[in-house]
């Protein structure tokens, strides 16, 4: 059995688990427990969701920064990004989000597609209800790889944040 028919069969088996499969970080942990079999695939190592794609974000009085540190081998798609505030007085300005451009990637499952690879960061300009300090959650969701292996579930992440009070100009 080839390396791709090999993953994507890991992969067919860790979704359609019930129970933490669900959880990007368990299904790492489970790659790792059902590659058992000989050759590359069945000796390969996977990272954790977290550790091939380590998250942070930081509150500004007009946008959120966002930052992703994309292990070595890893990518992420471009359009599986989805941004959105879920609770608070603030929302983010769709219209103005500007993703980085991406590498083009051939995928034999999507055909052309853009990927990110490296460190990569994204603005999120913001409209806000209120020039005092701000308590939001931000829901952030995205999906990566590891190069010619295997694919993760989407990664969604719901992060509270505050933002600080507008300064008055003067």
């Amino acid at each position: 059995m080839d390396n791709r028919l090999h993953a994507l069969l890991i992969i067919v088996l860790a979704v359609t688990v019930p129970g933490p499969s669900a959880n990007a970080d368990s299904f790492a942990e489970q790659l790792r427990g059902q590659s058992t079999g000989t050759g590359a695939a069945g000796s390969e190592e996977f990272l954790p969701a977290d550790e091939a794609f380590r998250f942070s974000a930081e509150a500004g009085a007009d946008r959120l920064s966002l930052f992703w540190e994309i292990a070595d081998g890893y990518y992420l798609y471009r359009d599986k990004f989805s941004f959105s505030i879920i609770k608070g007085g603030a929302g983010i300005r769709q219209d103005r989000v500007a993703l980085p451009a991406g590498i083009v990637k051939h995928d034999e499952s999507f055909g052309s597609v853009q990927i990110n690879t490296g460190d990569l960061s994204v603005d999120l300009p913001l409209h806000r209800d209120t020039k005092a300090a701000i308590p939001i959650v931000l829901k952030v969701r995205y999906q990566g790889c590891k190069e010619d292996s295997v694919c993760y579930p989407p990664v969604t992440k719901e992060i509270p944040l505050t933002l600080p009070a507008e300064q008055k100009p003067g």
